[in-house]
């Protein structure tokens, strides 16, 4: 299936205490047999004359994947479940997203299988969700799945719930066997008296206690700071310092980028004296592994969504726009901080591969493209030997098949069937330069040379391979993300036509998806503009909308900034001073999510975006506010503060000294040369508006500025002075 970096409160047993009656033992104990078993390969099953169902009529990718299916598939509504009631039935609730491997697996087995469809068809009603468009709908049933399977989740997921919505069995992908026998078990269930009315009791218990665990832990202090260091040890606990990367051992897999791991851990190694040790050690063996693995795309430019293995070798070949927006920042810090130009370089081709390959004809940018192509992962991405000898000159292919180790069996193996040949090569650093130029008796210089002519012949050719399905829906919060990669990378990189693109990027999710209250949509596709944006998605704006200041120091984006904490606050706060992720009248409970997986959540975004505005504007009132989130959120990140890097990265910035880089007079952007180029990850850079005359930067920690700077150089010193006070 596809991996899930997402995290639920630890809840071990909890589940099995709540459904423990004798009557529904043997129902879930059958269930666990039947889903617990590794996923297996699929078999190809004859396909049913194509039909079309519901799915037709909307606007998701994903959905209209699922149009021909012989399942009589219901979009998420009022009319499923009151449908689901009339009928007496039970709902099956299939989520997934248009990338997902997985999810495609078990529509070819079984939702593609006419017997199960028409199992599925007369004794349940069949929702079919997209987890982008809907991430929280999403999160209430994987929050379930992951207390159920007590920590297991990924997509699809495959959610029985009552008419009323409250889950009573979640899974996530589920071989065709075991799933119609899961269907039987529960219909069986369902339809004996003595099992439904045990069953609907301990489901309203489980419904309830899922709501009650979106209690925060509201406190009247703000977090200690202590939990920083504590969370930085920890997480540094997690680390594979053998093959880079954070995971769980013994394994050490899957692994995922999650970049706000590294972005945190490389500003505690800062605090602590220089980003390039401590922690920071950590950050750059897990970023040399990443530029090494078959997680990049090494011909493209750009990242896969996560490795299968510990080597970052094996990825699920989706791209996600929100992994490059995010690893694009990352390698953008690394530059920063380390001056190697191959960090630069993987900024540039990620950035420039997104304009390429996911920009809207309008400005936007696409949410992914898929694992598979062909019904086949990877398809796209791998070769065999045959192709390399075929397509490259006999010392290209000696290059490439030396560094990549390419063979005739292949260097790639499938998640599920890791025993089997593949006879394909996913194309990676398997050696380092100089062994492949060993190797082969030439210079290093040589073998790049040649490595360079391949790929570009590679990479033409590869367009001859199947193609992955593009997700062609714009996402306003993914949008977001990429707007402050290009607006940041444009600065450091001293490369203005980056933030021209993010510039472009802002205008088209304000033309597509922003209303006229200010309030932004969540999802623009086919031309139509749908959902109501979460808070993640406003809070990501937000965070965009600083970093465009920061480009351009342009105070419209300030008023731009304002204007969207006015809209969290009336649309997404909570009593206790927090936020809940979305207000949709549709959902069973409003979830408060403070997990920082492979994004931000939206509370960590949020108090971040509330914490640089407060210290760019110097006003109090959004302090105060900043410091109200934080006391809402206190228990949870006291019970788990590795858990949420990002909101930390926003904690440091109030417990530590946080600096306001000003610019005064007419011109002079010269002076913040090195406060853009260089690592300062504690300063925020902007105008003084209205001022005139010869330009020279103050540089404050609070109410307290410094002696004006009116060189590069003075600027430079400030900083390092205002670091310094306690």
């Amino acid at each position: 299936m596809s991996g899930d970096d997402s995290l639920v409160p630890n809840a071990p047993g909890l589940y099995t205490a709540v459904m423990k009656t004798r009557a529904l033992a043997a129902l879930f104990a059958l269930m666990v047999t039947l889903c617990a078993q590794p996923p297996r390969a699929g078999e190809h099953q004859e396909q049913p004359k194509p039909t079309t169902n519901r799915m037709a009529k909307e606007q998701s990718p994903y959905l209209q994947q699922h149009k021909h299916d012989p399942v009589d598939w219901h979009p998420w509504g009022k009319g499923a479940f009151e449908k689901a009631r009339d009928a007496g039935k039970p709902v099956f609730l299939s989520v997934g997203y248009a990338a997902c491997h997985w999810c495609h697996v078990m529509q070819r087995e079984s939702f593609q299988n006419k017997d199960i469809a028409a199992y599925m068809n007369e004794h349940f009603i069949s929702i079919k969700l997209d987890r982008e468009e809907r991430p929280d709908i999403d999160r209430i049933y994987m929050e379930a799945c992951q207390i159920m399977k007590q920590g297991g989740g990924g997509w699809p997921l495959s959610a029985f719930l009552t008419s009323d919505k409250q889950p009573f069995y979640v899974d996530t992908y589920i071989p065709p066997d075991r799933f119609k026998k899961l269907l039987e078990a529960i219909h069986k269930a369902w339809n004996e008296a003595d099992s439904k009315k045990l069953l609907m009791t301990q489901t309203a218990n489980f419904a309830k206690y899922l709501k009650d665990i979106q209690q925060r832990g509201a406190t009247e202090d703000l977090p200690d700071p202590e939990m920083i260091e504590e969370a930085n040890l920890s997480l540094l606990e997690g680390e594979d310092q053998e093959h880079g990367g954070f995971a769980r051992p013994p394994r050490w897999a899957p692994k995922f980028p999650s970049p706000s791991t590294p972005l945190f851990l490389l500003r505690e190694a800062a605090r602590k004296g220089d980003p390039r040790t401590h922690g920071g050690a950590a950050v750059k063996r897990m970023l040399d592994a990443v530029l090494r693995g078959g997680i990049r795309d090494h011909l493209a430019g750009g990242f896969h969504r996560y490795s299968t293995d510990r080597l970052w070798k094996l990825p699920h070949f989706e791209k996600m726009l929100y992994d490059q927006a995010l690893l694009a920042q990352l390698f953008l810090e690394a530059a920063q901080v380390w001056d190697e130009e191959r960090y630069r370089q993987a900024v540039r081709e990620t950035l420039d591969w997104c304009l390429s390959d996911m920009r809207t004809p309008d400005g936007g940018f696409i949410s992914a493209y898929d694992a598979d192509a062909d019904h086949v992962e990877g398809a796209t991405y791998v070769w065999r030997l045959q192709e390399l000898h075929k397509l490259l000159s006999k010392e290209e292919a000696a290059a490439m098949i030396a560094w990549s180790g390419a063979t005739e069996a292949g260097n790639w193996r499938e998640e599920s069937t890791p025993a089997h040949e593949t006879k394909t090569n996913i194309l990676y650093e398997s050696v380092s330069h100089a062994d492949a130029a060993t190797k082969l008796g030439i210079d290093e210089s040589q073998l790049r040379t040649r490595l360079a002519s391949a790929r570009k012949k590679l990479l033409k050719a590869r367009a001859s391979h199947p193609q992955p399905m593009a997700d062609i829906k714009v996402l306003a919060g993914w949008n977001g993300l990429m707007i402050s990669a290009l607006a940041r990378a444009g600065v450091a990189l001293r490369e203005p036509r980056y933030v021209a693109e993010a510039l472009k990027t802002a205008k088209a999710v304000d033309a597509g998806l922003r209303q006229k209250d200010g309030r932004y949509l969540r999802s623009l596709a086919g031309g139509v503009a749908r959902h109501p944006g979460t808070l993640f998605d406003h809070a990501a704006l937000l965070v965009a909308c600083l970093d465009l200041h920061e480009a351009t120091l342009d105070g419209t984006w300030l008023s731009r900034a304002r204007g969207l904490v006015t809209i969290m606050d009336t649309t997404f706060k909570t009593a206790d001073g927090g936020y809940v992720d979305s207000t949709a009248s549709d959902l069973i409970h409003q979830t408060r999510a403070l997990f920082d997986g492979a994004r931000p959540s939206g509370s960590s975004m949020a108090v971040l975006g509330l914490v640089r505005l407060s210290i760019l504007t110097a006003d109090e009132a959004l302090s105060a506010r900043a410091h109200e989130v934080f006391k809402a959120i206190n228990g949870a990140l006291t019970r788990a503060p590795q858990g949420s890097p990002h909101a930390l990265i926003a904690l440091d910035l109030v417990h530590r000294p946080a600096l306001k880089v000003e610019l005064h007079g007419e011109g002079g952007e010269g002076l913040l040369v090195h406060v853009r180029n260089e690592y300062n990850p504690f300063a925020s850079v902007t105008r003084k508006s209205g001022t005139e005359g010869d330009p020279f930067v103050l540089v404050c920690v609070g109410k307290t500025c410094l002696e004006p700077a009116k060189t590069a150089d003075e600027v430079r010193a400030r900083i390092q002075q205002a670091l310094a006070i306690k």
